[in-house]
């Protein structure tokens, strides 16, 4: 759908954000970028203590964990005006770490470039794609969407509904970082999130 409107608000992966080009921006204005999150993660009612993103030296990446622990994405989507929110699950690869304390968290390639250890004694990892991650990110839908809602900007949601790709443009396949089976199983837990 096209963005006409002047105001975007976008929580999504490198893949929709690299979609919108420069042209596309002359006729709305980008009030924020959030990525490397799940709604898991970013609606939970409990934030975690950032001693992370410090520890990293890309401006992106110290937002995004940021972000994901202090759960910035939610207040901004309850207190800010804007005409278009623009959402995709690609993020949700991400597994989630449930800390004892009650806070869950992200385990993106950021927040473990920070030095984040899955630690035991701090709590236990989450694994995409499980039925306890899903409900997890459940709760996380359900207090966005009542947010949007309430906010009387619901409307102005538009998602993005992509997928892994099991090629490359050439043909070629991911190994061997991603096999079929992988990029498979992804999708189909794609497909439960966004039919959600």
């Amino acid at each position: 759908q096209k963005l006409n409107s002047r105001s975007l608000l976008i929580f999504v992966s490198c893949l929709s954000r690299d979609i919108i080009s420069l042209d596309q921006f002359n006729h709305f204005s980008l009030i924020e970028y959030y990525a490397r999150s799940s709604f898991a993660s970013a609606h939970h009612p409990t934030s975690v203590r950032d001693e992370y993103s410090r520890n990293l030296t890309s401006p992106f990446q110290r937002k995004a964990v940021y972000a994901d622990l202090t759960k910035e994405f939610s207040k901004i989507v309850e207190s800010t005006l804007f005409d278009n929110l623009l959402i995709d699950l690609i993020d949700e690869r991400f597994d989630l770490f449930a800390f004892h304390t009650g806070g869950v968290c992200t385990l993106s390639n950021e927040l473990i470039s920070s030095g984040f250890e899955c630690k035991a004694d701090l709590g236990r990892r989450i694994k995409s794609g499980s039925d306890e991650f899903f409900q997890l990110w459940e709760e996380g839908w359900s207090k966005f969407i009542e947010i949007l809602t309430r906010t009387g900007k619901r409307c102005s949601l538009r998602v993005n509904r992509a997928y892994w790709a099991e090629k490359t443009a050439n043909g070629g396949d991911f190994s061997p970082f991603y096999s079929l089976r992988g990029i498979s199983e992804a999708n189909i837990f794609l497909e439960r999130l966004y039919e959600r």
